[in-house]
């Protein structure tokens, strides 16, 4: 598909997952089908890096997820215009929001809650570690309090500041 989307949110993905030092590989229908089994390695410890192996399932299923999402709202929500396609910041946006979503309700999870089941905190850490912006100047226990406001940009492929949620179609306003 040559339509805007595809390739931007692989990018952001692939950015994002950058800061964990392990290698992207080639995205096909196979490594989305093996994607619960995927066990990630670090190059001088035969252990498998603790939180990749989730936060890979979490980076693809949410990227590929978005790409189905936007080809539904291009082609369905869009259908008589075969002109129209989503911006890079309506596209960025979007997959930042849903990251972003992720990483909330990990850190939802990990609250205490009795007598419901929660996350363990350090799988959260473990996950999202080397990702969150500002990370050195975050308490330990961020993932614990609800007054600490964390996120993840969207990288370089973003440009800044915008959140624009759609493209509007060319004589409207």
């Amino acid at each position: 598909c040559n339509a805007p989307g595809q390739r931007l949110v692989w990018g952001l993905a692939r950015s994002l997952w950058a800061r964990k030092d392990l290698p992207w590989p080639s995205m096909s229908l196979a490594a989305l089908l093996r994607l619960g089994v995927w066990q990630w390695r670090n190059n001088t410890d035969p252990v498998a890096v603790e939180g990749a192996a989730r936060l890979w399932r979490i980076l693809v299923s949410e990227s590929a997820y978005l790409v189905w999402k936007l080809r539904c709202e291009r082609v369905i929500g869009h259908a008589g215009d075969d002109r129209w396609v989503h911006s890079r910041d309506a596209i960025t946006a979007k997959w930042a929001y849903a990251i972003n979503a992720r990483l909330t309700l990990d850190r939802a999870m990990a609250r205490p809650r009795p007598p419901l089941r929660r996350l363990d905190g350090k799988r959260v850490l473990a996950t999202w570690s080397k990702t969150i912006d500002n990370e050195d100047q975050l308490p330990s226990d961020w993932h614990l309090k609800t007054w600490v406001l964390v996120g993840i940009s969207p990288g370089p492929h973003a440009a800044p500041g915008s959140r624009s949620p759609t493209l509007p179609r060319e004589g409207r306003a």
